[in-house]
């Protein structure tokens, strides 16, 4: 198992179908993790260019007023989140009832 912050891609990994716009969400919340909680800045150009393309998926670019940019699918909001949380929480019991846990794992048993 790879360790990694990619919540997007730790859907893909897992086989979790997710919307566009739930992953627009993920990649953002990927980034505020690295940056938030990892790193203070970006460590080179071409991380700080990522990171800034993933965030300008969040919001319409050409528009009149600050208010208008908002797309509510992507928002990064309590309701977005609930409904992300749902769709993994759910996979995530089914797939530890399906799956025999042994206490011998990892150690040459079966």
């Amino acid at each position: 198992v790879e360790y990694t912050h990619d919540l997007s891609g730790l859907c893909d990994h897992t086989g979790i179908v997710i919307s566009k716009n739930q992953k627009a969400i993920l990649d953002a919340l990927t980034q505020k993790v690295v940056w938030a909680a990892r790193y203070p800045t970006p460590k080179n150009e071409k991380d700080w260019d990522r990171a800034q393309n993933i965030f300008r998926k969040l919001r319409k670019e050409k528009v009149r007023t600050l208010a208008d940019r908002e797309v509510p699918e992507r928002a990064i909001n309590l309701e977005n989140y609930q409904q992300i949380w749902g769709i993994i929480n759910e996979l995530y019991w089914v797939a530890k009832d399906e799956i025999f846990e042994s206490p011998f794992l990892g150690d040459g048993h079966s």
